[in-house]
């Protein structure tokens, strides 16, 4: 990856992170290098940090950024995402998400979500739509609304089994966007996980890559 390109994902990531170290909110992430199966046929290999945070008005927050020294889709830079979330009523949320890469402001959703409510401790289900995009023009993307879910679960033996996914339900078909799909253990203050990706590959169901990451919290 490119010096300059790499300072601009640090700064991106530091900038999304302010308002955390301004109100001295709680956060808790972790860095993580994620190799895939197949280099060349894939999003490639990439370095990530991600953290998630609490802020004023009853605001629960999530950041990630992927560094990237090549991708199929995005080549050299960074790509990166923050969610912000608030409780409505009854384990409904307000969910705001604002995405970028390469750029401060790629584009900004928003919507509801629900919890699902009764699972065991340590696990959590989230459904959420968000049907009204913008790019960073402030014009509206008509063809983009998206359908998502994140879960995660406690299994016994310290392991933790998580993921997310997400469908454009605005165009014909509801495509699949992307997703992630990771089972994982906590080794020696190390997180050693299988952590397959979901990419599309067109229709409604993703394809699977293999992949495998090392990382540790912070």
């Amino acid at each position: 990856m490119k010096l300059s390109k790499l300072i601009l994902g640090i700064g991106v990531a530091a900038a999304t992170l302010l308002p955390v170290k301004e109100t001295q909110a709680d956060l808790k992430g972790n860095v993580r290098y994620i190799k895939t199966e197949n280099e060349r046929n894939s999003y490639g290999s990439y370095a990530e940090a991600q953290g998630a945070y609490s802020l004023p008005l009853g605001f629960k927050g999530f950041s990630f950024i992927d560094l990237y020294d090549h991708n199929r889709n995005k080549g050299e830079g960074y790509f990166g995402r923050t969610t912000l979330r608030r409780e409505i009523k009854n384990l409904v949320l307000s969910k705001t998400q604002l995405l970028y890469s390469n750029e401060l402001a790629k584009r900004f959703g928003t919507g509801i979500a629900t919890k699902i409510p009764g699972l065991p401790e340590g696990s959590s289900i989230e459904l959420s739509l968000l049907p009204i995009w913008f790019n960073n023009n402030g014009e509206r993307i008509e063809s983009l609304a998206e359908l998502q879910y994140g879960f995660n679960a406690k299994l016994p033996h310290g392991l933790n089994f998580s993921g997310f996914g997400q469908w454009n339900v605005a165009k014909k078909g509801f495509p699949w966007m992307y997703g992630e799909v990771k089972l994982g253990k906590k080794v020696h203050g190390l997180n050693i996980a299988y952590d397959s990706a979901l990419i599309s590959d067109g229709d409604k169901i993703p394809e699977l890559e293999n992949r495998v990451s090392l990382g540790i919290d912070f």
